[in-house]
């Protein structure tokens, strides 16, 4: 298998045309002040799916998994969810997307039913805190065993506990997401934005034992670590475990466009990988966790 001709990038976003032309206005009229925050004051990129695929095709990206967003009301969650699925009705070979909900809300699960009638594979980008609900509510535990009965993973953001400040940043403890997977064993976790540190922490044997459900994306890294991460990360956790994600559009090397971040980002894996471990991190991991 040639790699070139592989790679699936498991962490993307497209956000609604009216979100991407018109960032202030659309969530003034939409509610939606903590994205507007995040998406307006750091190096967010914008690409509609014509250009997503456009930049998949330069780089030789075979399959990308589309992430909803940790929205505030569930009315976004709906829009969100419906155009996600047109884009992958539009390009089933291309692309799949994991959905997404306002955790806490009574029609939480509704919503992710009627994403998974309309073709969702997942839920994600999650983030309960943004809508006030903690990792041990009991409406979460709620969420998380109807995911599990579907046997949907979920995608989570995290955000490193020493990590840099920015407009938006919420702190969870990365024990929150330890007590999470271990409540769920039978319900595969990915934590974005390499865990936000914890595969780190998988140097100590007891938790490595006890994790086996949890997965890390790479979302954002050049943001967040240096290259050394990839290496590095490969001390502490099985290649297996981790996902390749770009987080596209967002600009994670800041001077330049998001299809060149990807060329980049492809590159810097490259270079700190093993052979070994750099086809399962970069396509063989993502195919036999979406059964693609």
């Amino acid at each position: 298998m040639h790699l070139a001709n592989s790679l699936i990038d498991f962490h993307v976003h497209i956000f609604p045309a009216e979100a991407s032309a018109n960032p202030d206005a659309w969530a003034a009229a939409n509610g939606e002040p903590h994205w507007h925050k995040l998406v307006t004051s750091g190096p967010q990129g914008w690409a509609d799916v014509d250009a997503l695929l456009l930049a998949m095709d330069m780089v030789g990206i075979e399959h990308a998994v589309l992430q909803g967003w940790y929205w505030q009301q569930i009315a976004t969650c709906e829009e969100h969810n419906r155009c996600m699925a047109r884009w992958v009705a539009k390009h089933p070979q291309r692309l799949s997307f994991f959905a997404t909900t306002v955790p806490g809300d009574p029609q939480a699960v509704d919503v992710l039913y009627r994403a998974r009638e309309i073709g969702a594979m997942g839920a994600g980008e999650l983030f309960p805190p943004v809508s006030g609900c903690s990792l041990d509510a009991p409406a979460w535990d709620e969420l998380l065993f109807q995911l599990e009965e579907w046997d949907w993973p979920v995608l989570l953001h995290t955000a490193e506990p020493a990590g840099h400040f920015y407009p938006g940043r919420i702190e969870v403890p990365l024990q929150s997401y330890v007590d999470m997977a271990l409540r769920h064993p039978g319900l595969r976790f990915v934590l974005a934005h390499w865990g936000g540190g914890l595969p780190f922490y998988h140097l100590n044997p007891k938790l490595c034992a006890s994790l086996p459900n949890v997965y890390y994306d790479t979302a954002a890294s050049p943001l967040l670590f240096k290259p050394a991460i990839w290496s590095v990360a490969l001390d502490c956790v099985d290649a297996d475990r981790i996902l390749f994600g770009s987080d596209f559009p967002l600009k994670i090397y800041p001077r330049f466009e998001p299809a060149i971040c990807l060329r980049r980002l492809i590159d810097e894996a490259l270079e700190h990988l093993p052979a070994s471990a750099s086809q399962r991190i970069l396509s063989l991991n993502a195919k036999k966790l979406l059964s693609l």
